[in-house]
């Protein structure tokens, strides 16, 4: 995230404004995430917060909700998190959502008229050209 934040911030920021991130340990404990929360929307009033783990965005989120700011939940996989709150949301990554794309943009990104491929885990063979097509199997 911090290289995001300068990354975006060397660009100009987001509408010209810079991001300012502010981290506070949540320790993995509930009522650590909300005192943290609590002191940070005293003094700041973010507009988002981000959070990990199931049990601590599932504390966070009555009160991201009293205080209509966002809270986006990373890595939280109870689906319970967002069906009730209007400004809560989650971010949870499976297998089925993220190893497809990866392999068709990444490792199988082949130019099979050629024999050569961009990726370095071994050298091209006439099988690279199957291994693209065994991918574009799995997507479907």
């Amino acid at each position: 995230m911090l290289l995001a934040v300068e990354e975006v911030n060397s660009r100009g920021g987001l509408n010209r404004k810079k991001i300012e991130l502010i981290i506070e340990d949540n320790q993995s404990k509930a009522q650590v995430g909300k005192d943290a929360f609590n002191k940070i929307e005293a003094a700041y009033h973010p507009v988002l917060y981000i959070s990990n783990l199931s049990s601590v965005s599932m504390a966070l989120a009555p009160i991201a909700e009293q205080e209509d700011v966002v809270l986006v939940g990373l890595v939280v996989s109870t689906p319970e998190l967002t069906g009730q709150f209007e400004w809560v949301f989650r971010y949870y990554t499976t297998a089925e959502t993220e190893v497809s794309p990866l392999l068709l943009r990444g490792l199988w990104d082949s130019q099979c008229s050629t024999g050569r491929t961009r990726y370095n885990l071994s050298s091209a063979s006439s099988s690279d050209c199957r291994r693209r097509d065994q991918v574009s199997e799995i997507k479907r």
